[in-house]
């Protein structure tokens, strides 16, 4: 069995969640042009702590509601 951790809940803006292991994900924004490929991260979920810009915050569940609400669209080849 393959697992793929990229890339996960890939939204329009570039956002998306990255595995930090068991429990922990960090959230991030690719920005892809002709010239460059950048990551920017935005904020880390690390036992039990949620940061966003490094500042503690408190209602997770809010703050993916609002910035994963807007899923990429995927093209399957069949």
């Amino acid at each position: 069995m393959t697992t793929t951790r990229c890339f996960e809940e890939l939204q329009n803006d570039g956002t998306y969640r990255g595995s930090g292991g068991a429990g922990d994900s960090y959230y991030m924004r690719a920005t892809i042009s002709t010239e460059s490929y950048t990551e920017e991260y935005i904020a880390e979920y690390h036992d039990g702590v949620f940061t966003v810009d490094g500042e503690e915050v408190d209602d997770y569940e809010g703050w993916l509601s609002e910035n994963f609400s807007d899923p990429a669209y995927w093209w399957e080849k069949n």
